[in-house]
């Protein structure tokens, strides 16, 4: 089992550069963050870039969400057990990949971003569970 152990915080420093342990008050700090590493969450992003879902345009999107739900679904569950907002940058680039899905699949998207993305938005809402990444606020 490992402590935190406040003696030994006085040698460290913190990712800010100030002192992890405050002499004047001689309280250590030895709070932080379980989140995921922010290289881990651009490694999985490269993940999902990786399925080229914006190229299935055969697929309907409740065929994409079947397909994606049950990974996604899992990394949000690990990753997000404590720290939330960690895995924001994700659900934004699985999002950014839709609208590119939808961007292909529709003529009447084909040349407007804003339009994709309010579309997209328009499906959010419509079906907020659709996707495992549309339960968390962001």
């Amino acid at each position: 089992m490992s402590a935190i152990r406040p003696e030994k915080a006085e040698n460290h420093i913190s990712q800010k550069g100030a002192p992890a342990f405050n002499k004047a008050t001689r309280e250590a700090f030895t709070n932080f963050l379980p989140a995921a590493a922010p290289g881990k969450i651009t490694e999985i992003g490269r993940k999902v870039a990786s399925w080229k879902l914006h190229r299935r345009t055969n697929l309907t999107l409740d065929a994409i969400a079947e397909e994606v739900n049950p990974v996604v679904g899992g990394w949000l569950a690990y990753f997000t057990a404590f720290y939330l907002t960690a895995v924001k940058p994700l659900c934004k680039r699985i999002d950014r990949i839709l609208v590119r899905w939808a961007m292909n699949k529709y003529k009447r998207l084909k040349r407007s971003v804003k339009r994709a993305r309010e579309w997209l938005r328009m499906v959010r809402k419509r079906a907020p569970r659709l996707f495992a990444h549309w339960a968390l606020p962001y």
